[in-house]
């Protein structure tokens, strides 16, 4: 049976949908898994397919890279990477995976000290044009299929590609074409209903 597998961050997994939002609190949850009206469980659905989100909210391309080399595949996944660029890190240690981002930078030291001492967009850049080469030849021939997507194109493009960049990343810019477009989530931030429904849709066009 033919499996969907997603990657991301909180685009992915659906933050501030009706059903990953407490609205007692106002705020985003994420205990419950991710939502199913974000656009992986409507992509899913439009191929007939089992849709297994792994989608991490906050999460960097080094967290991305790092899940998606310790999930088992089939042959006939289809497998789906929505990568960050934003200046996110983390550290990955024995039973735990720290966080390190710009909306943690407030009470976070490591997350400051990042952000002031390490982080280069040039370096950050060349780091993401690395991971996703490396998750393109680590699934050759391993899945049926592999699409690589930015959840800010505009932002990955600021740097020309390094020549020894030879992944495939789908020209679709999801901040223009969706999320400056459709109404937001219950956050006002993230991509509400409409615009989850519409990258569905762009993305089955696609497939």
């Amino acid at each position: 049976m033919s499996r969907l597998i997603t990657f991301g961050s909180s685009t992915t997994f659906g933050q501030a949908l009706p059903d990953t939002w407490d609205y007692k609190k106002n705020i985003p949850i994420s205990e419950q898994g991710p939502s199913k009206y974000a656009w992986p469980q409507l992509l899913a659905n439009k191929l007939d397919v089992e849709c297994i989100n792994l989608s991490i909210p906050g999460s960097s391309n080094k967290e991305i890279w790092y899940t998606i080399l310790n999930t088992k595949f089939k042959p006939n996944d289809k497998v789906i990477i929505l990568w960050s660029v934003r200046p996110r890190w983390c550290i990955i240690k024995k039973s735990s995976i720290e966080n390190i981002a710009p909306f943690k930078i407030d009470n976070h030291k490591p997350s400051e000290y990042f952000l002031k001492y390490i982080y280069d967009e040039c370096d950050h850049f060349i780091d993401s044009c690395m991971r996703i080469n490396y998750i393109t030849l680590a699934l050759r021939n391993k899945i049926k299929l592999l699409k690589h997507y930015m959840d800010h194109l505009s932002e990955f493009n600021k740097i020309p590609f390094p020549k020894w960049f030879d992944s495939n990343i789908e020209k679709v810019n999801f901040v223009n074409d969706i999320l400056n477009i459709y109404p937001k989530a219950m956050d006002n931030q993230h991509t509400g209903e409409e615009g989850n429904k519409a990258f569905a849709d762009i993305l089955y066009k696609d497939l």
